[in-house]
């Protein structure tokens, strides 16, 4: 399988307590406690979604 790099705008959110990471491309979410947290998360959840397809 061939992987290449993208750039995907993905916003971060401050909600209460946790940071939200949304990515309106992929209509993808995921959150942390932190930014730092929420970052790695989305970036798990895109690497998911790439291999279903």
């Amino acid at each position: 399988m061939d992987y290449s790099e993208a750039e995907i705008p993905v916003f971060f959110l401050e909600e209460g307590n946790k940071v939200i990471a949304y990515s309106p491309a992929l209509d993808l979410s995921s959150c942390g406690k932190d930014r730092l947290e929420a970052k790695k998360k989305i970036g798990e959840a895109i690497y998911i979604l790439r291999r279903a397809r």
